[in-house]
């Protein structure tokens, strides 16, 4: 796997993602027939999306694609440590080489600053059945915000969670109020507050910043 990944020019979790994405879209399809025209349609489907951006749509796209655009609400998704950065860059940064990793930390904030009005970072626990840590820059935003300087973080932190934000638990949020946790899914959980808006957010984040407490 690692030299078909390296003679392809891609890192193993770009390849291990794609092959898991193509596993999820295969088992809805009976024959390889179906797979395929599943395929093309989904292409044309993705083609089609960039012809109603004025709709209400929601546009999927990677952070390099991105750069120039704006939208009111952007979601960053597998913000993990060994994709956002990437493997190879925290490598060379072990190595001595800083600009790769200063490059994706510059890109991660390009990133962030899609969002008009709402910015949602998302993180897992495992990603292709297999633990991970959230990555350093969603720790280095949470830093910041808390008026803390990101440099004090150490490379081996691991995040903090705050284990008693549990389904069915009350909560008071420290900017959209009070809610009520209906799903916790290991470092996330789903909150409904009381104007019935839905928001997910990250443990670890809730309890370094200090964002919501049970009541």
């Amino acid at each position: 796997m690692a030299r078909i990944c390296e003679a392809l020019g891609f890192s193993e979790e770009y390849i291990g993602g794609l092959l898991d994405m193509l596993i999820s879209i295969a088992q809805h399809e009976r024959t390889i027939v179906e797979f395929a025209n599943r395929l093309t349609n989904l292409e044309e489907q993705m083609k089609s999306s960039y012809k109603n951006k004025d709709s209400n749509a929601v546009t999927l796209t990677t952070i390099h694609s991105a750069k120039g655009l704006k939208w009111e609400e952007v979601i960053v998704i597998d913000l993990v440590e060994g994709i956002i950065p990437e493997r190879e860059t925290i490598k060379a940064e072990q190595s001595g080489q800083k600009e790769l990793i200063e490059e994706e930390r510059r890109l991660f904030y390009v990133g962030m600053t899609r969002a008009k009005r709402h910015l949602t970072l998302c993180s897992v626990d495992y990603y292709h059945q297999k633990r991970v840590k959230v990555s350093r820059f969603v720790r280095e935003v949470s830093y910041v915000l808390s008026g803390k300087n990101p440099q004090e973080i150490s490379k081996n932190e691991e995040p903090t969670l705050q284990s008693d934000l549990v389904a069915g638990l009350v909560v008071q949020h420290k900017a959209f109020g009070e809610g009520v946790i209906i799903k916790e899914e290991g470092n996330v959980i789903l909150v409904r507050f009381k104007d019935g808006t839905q928001r997910s957010f990250l443990k670890d984040i809730c309890d370094q910043m200090k964002l919501i407490w049970a009541v």
